[in-house]
């Protein structure tokens, strides 16, 4: 009863805060409120932020309107701005709002999106595009994100000569300078997922006053980021873990009955619970959701986007041709089929398979069935009933006389019927049959068979024709309004298709063939055109026979915001893991440390200018070398506090858990997940990695010279009490400021070194320009 009391009452029962008495600096060190604040005066970290706020501004503004053509993706992201401000359906593959702040910058200068950002090297000047001030509101994101990186490393209790070269590292990365004064994205990601761990960070140091409105705030804003940082790119999700992991380290401590100075009641941790879970969960979560209502508040007519959706949804959006040009689907009609997922079209020819494929395998020597990606009269197919005579499988079809032409008889394809292909230029029936398709032994091939051929297999030829979820059920089936799948009515397989090619002996065109699994995205269709004597111009002909046809027709529901939500967040996923067509300048994670591969921006042949992306080859090696020292001094630690040798343990296990380890969780979490995405991938993709991975480099250093190789008079000079917190004041050895000095400028002669590359200015000669070639896999342009 007595600690029940003690935990009920722990709001009122604070200890009184009192002097620290002189003990050994060992003790201390082991105890857990002890933080490690290097001692400099107020005005040297301003005069510090100054400089680093100039330099930044600097480095990324110098030159911004160079070159006045598109440079890399720019391409994409300047014509999604366009597109929002002409309000046009599109569609990416990122969340929303980086291509929002693009848009509203292009808005308050003025831009009215007339401008498609169609090739890198299109010139802004003759397309009278406003490309500075665009870039330069894009750019402030970009300078923005030293300062932040600045505070984030005082607020963590740095010492301020390593924040400065940290600073210095994140001012002159050659490759946060390129995409720094570029219309991309990465600025704004980088830049709202470090004001995610700065605002995290002044949280952490406010937990001795918890509920107070700086406490609160900082909270809330650490959440606010954190959806920012997840509506720009989803690769956000890994800011999200980190400060998941966090958080939960956070709870657990508070969780515990032995917690110093005393525990807290566990009606006091649900309302720490529930602070974070609103701020950390609900409040992004409502942040990420908002910008795609934004998103489709905006783009509200048919655009270049409208073939990645549902039929549904782009019969929302105004002027869409699902809506204009969609027509009931009549049997004996000539159609053409496209593959929803590759744009491609169902596509025959005389051609046959060869008896055998390189594998041994046996094939049916049948026609070959394939996908075409272009218009072609091998293309089409007339759509026909079964016969009943022969079947019984499916309705009868009753042809009734077309209202406008009494003599003609039509009848409809409907949902569910089952029908057959006939290929109009061979005049033979799609079939399947279990026989092994030649990509893929799991699926069975897909060929045609001649209509006077094996009068016992005419059931091979029938497909249902299935509509996906969503979609009415018994319906009419509509061209171009219609996701669709033909399901063989016999081996209950579906058309299936997949970007792979086939061999030369079918021309390199993309492979079609029976898959088992019914539900997959890969096995959807629309039908795309009709030819029938009944509709001229792709329209139906006769109004009346129209106006009979909306009684049987579904009516187009307005879709609610999740039901859009849900399909688009769904298409992104499936898109962005379809990113795996490969590209002359994609790397893989292993070598983006190690800096063996860049990216080509932009080139002038007539000149050789070029703008090429690296990283900081100095930066990158001292991070290397730093990484590998981290791991050394973790693997060392553990084993002598596991033998019972605790000499390292007050010098290294606080700094260790609270600081630098959060920094190299940081990093791995950056970092790590890459290895196991399918998509291709660039050495942009390393940058939030590689700042982790420069705070870690300095937070080593300063280990090693103030609190190891320096004496520990020298190094804890005093300790004194501020608000409730032991806090010890490291005295700063001379010796590594010039360390940090000579760093830096090696840092900065380097950037200088390599600023051509950066900028895209002109070589004085082009000497010079293999010069900068230190790696023979750095394809930089013009140098063979």
């Amino acid at each position: 009863m007595k600690k029940r009391t003690q935990l009920e009452t722990e709001d009122s029962k604070k200890p009184e805060p009192t002097s620290v008495p002189k003990v050994p600096v060992k003790s201390v060190v082991r105890t857990p409120n002890v933080l490690l604040a290097p001692k400099t005066e107020e005005s040297s970290w301003n005069i510090a932020f100054i400089v680093v706020v100039l330099l930044s501004f600097i480095t990324r503004f110098y030159k911004i309107g160079e070159p006045d053509q598109v440079v890399f993706d720019e391409v994409h992201f300047g014509k999604f701005a366009s597109y929002y401000l002409r309000r046009t359906f599109y569609f990416d593959v990122h969340p929303p709002l980086g291509r929002l702040l693009i848009a509203l910058i292009g808005y308050l200068i003025g831009y009215d999106g007339h401008f498609d950002f169609e090739n890198i090297g299109d010139s802004y000047i003759d397309n009278k595009v406003p490309y500075i001030k665009l870039r330069a509101g894009v750019a402030l994101f970009g300078a923005l994100i030293p300062p932040v990186v600045f505070l984030i490393m005082k607020n963590m209790k740095f010492a301020l000569p390593t924040t400065i070269l940290v600073s210095a590292m994140t001012i002159f990365d050659i490759g946060l300078v390129t995409q720094g004064r570029l219309i991309l994205l990465d600025n704004m990601l980088i830049l709202f997922c470090f004001c995610t761990i700065l605002f995290w960070v002044k949280f952490w140091n406010q937990r001795k006053n918890p509920f107070t409105p700086k406490w609160w705030i900082y909270l809330a804003l650490s959440g606010l980021f954190l959806g920012c940082t997840l509506g720009v790119k989803m690769v956000g999700l890994l800011i999200v873990a980190l400060i998941g992991i966090a958080t939960l380290v956070d709870l657990w401590g508070l969780l515990d009955i032995n917690r110093k100075p005393y525990p807290i009641s566990m009606n006091r941790f649900w309302k720490h619970f529930g602070a974070r879970a609103l701020c950390l969960i609900a409040l992004p979560v409502t942040l990420y959701l908002s910008f795609f209502a934004i998103h489709f508040h905006i783009l509200k007519y048919s655009g270049p986007g409208d073939g990645f959706m549902s039929p549904r949804f782009q019969r929302t959006l105004q002027g869409s041709e699902i809506v204009k040009l969609s027509v009931a689907v009549p049997y004996y009609a000539n159609i053409t089929i496209k593959h929803k997922d590759t744009d491609v079209y169902l596509h025959s020819h005389p051609h046959r398979y060869p008896l055998r494929y390189k594998d041994q395998r046996v094939s049916s020597q049948g026609q070959q069935v394939t996908g075409y990606p272009y218009a072609d009269d091998n293309n089409i197919w007339s759509i026909e009933p079964i016969d009943t005579n022969i079947s019984d499988k499916s309705r009868v079809v009753i042809p009734k006389p077309h209202r406008k032409f009494p003599d003609k008889m039509v009848s409809y394809v409907q949902v569910g019927d089952l029908v057959r292909l006939r290929h109009i230029k061979t005049n033979s029936y799609l079939i399947t049959h279990d026989v092994a398709s030649p990509l893929m032994s799991t699926n069975m091939e897909m060929t045609t068979q001649d209509k006077s051929k094996d009068p016992n297999r005419y059931e091979e030829t029938l497909w249902r024709v299935e509509i996906l979820a969503g979609g009415d059920k018994t319906g009419v089936i509509r061209s171009r309004g219609q996701h669709l799948r033909f399901v063989n009515f016999v081996h209950n397989v579906a058309i299936y298709s997949h970007i792979s090619k086939l061999p030369d002996w079918a021309f390199k065109q993309q492979e079609v063939n029976g898959e088992k699994k019914i539900i997959d995205r890969l096995n959807v269709w629309t039908i795309e055109t009709v030819q029938h004597e009944t509709i001229v111009d792709e329209a139906e002909t006769a109004a009346e026979e129209a106006e009979e046809l909306k009684k049987i027709l579904p009516k187009v529901k307005k879709m609610n915001f999740f039901s859009k939500y849900f399909e688009l967040q769904g298409v992104m996923l499936s898109q962005n893991n379809a990113l795996t067509k490969p590209h002359p300048y994609q790397s893989r994670p292993e070598s983006w440390p190690f800096l063996t591969r860049g990216i080509s921006f932009w080139e002038n042949k007539d000149t050789e200018q070029q703008i090429y992306l690296l990283g900081n080859p100095f930066s990158y090696f001292i991070s290397i070398v730093a990484f590998m020292t981290y791991c050394a001094i973790w693997i060392v630690d553990r084993l002598m506090d596991h033998r019972g040798i605790h000499q390292l343990y007050s010098k290294v296990r606080l700094w260790w858990d609270r600081t630098a380890g959060f920094l190299f969780i940081g990093y791995l979490l950056h970092y790590l997940p890459f290895f196991i995405m399918g998509r291709s991938l660039f050495l942009h993709h390393y940058l939030p990695a590689s700042i982790f991975g420069f705070m870690c480099t300095g937070g080593l250093i300063e280990f090693l010279c103030v609190y190891v190789f320096s004496s520990e008079k020298d190094a804890r000079e005093s300790i004194t009490v501020k608000d409730d917190k032991v806090i010890h004041q490291a005295k700063v050895p001379k010796y590594y400021w010039i360390l940090v000095a000579v760093l830096s400028l090696i840092v900065f002669g380097v950037f200088i070194y390599f600023s051509p590359l950066v900028y895209g200015l002109k070589f004085k000669s082009h000497e010079r320009l293999l010069a900068r070639k230190w790696l023979s896999t750095w394809d930089l342009q013009f140098t063979g």
